[in-house]
């Protein structure tokens, strides 16, 4: 076995998580190697410490003085403790409120018919005595003059050039 793998199995043999085949490889690798037998005798220090030691015990009546602030705390009502118990239940509440107002809006939405935004602009925007006429003009005619005359006349008299456009009614 090389020292670079044996170190890596010191860790899991300190752990106990080395098998049985795996312990007995490692052990003939330390009686042969000196430097690996040594790093394993300084991993292995901390737990036989931990052994020699009496097991750590609590303070008289500790559980009584616990159990006694445990029962205090639940007791109290305070402004924090009834937040926290209306959360509970208010704010799922509230969730699915806000599902059935988003499923429902959602419902509305894709189920009216698809409105065409051109016919809803000729609708509400030009008038149905009036045919639809396209104005072609040259850039160079199109002046502040020229486009106050055109404003000010109302049946878009004779200048500009006028030519009758098919609408898409057609």
């Amino acid at each position: 076995m090389e020292c670079r793998s044996v170190r890596k199995m010191l860790v899991w043999l300190v752990d106990e998580d080395l098998p049985a085949a795996g312990r007995e490889a490692l052990a003939a690798h330390l009686s042969a190697c000196k430097s690996c037998a040594a790093e394993w005798k300084a991993l292995a220090l901390p737990k036989k410490i931990g052994r020699s030691l009496p097991p750590a015990r609590a303070p008289e009546y500790f559980h009584t003085r616990v159990m006694a602030r445990l029962r205090a705390e639940s007791q109290s009502a305070s402004p924090w403790n009834i937040i926290l118990a209306l959360e509970r239940h208010v704010v799922p509440a509230l969730a699915v409120i806000t599902l059935v107002f988003v499923s429902t809006f959602t419902y509305i939405e894709f189920r009216s018919p698809k409105v065409d935004i051109y016919q809803a602009y000729d609708a509400i925007f030009r008038s149905g005595d009036r045919p639809q006429r396209m104005l072609i003009a040259d850039p160079s005619d199109i002046t502040e003059e020229n486009i106050l005359q055109v404003l000010s006349e109302e049946d878009l008299g004779p200048w500009p050039p006028v030519q009758d456009v098919p609408s898409k009614r057609d």
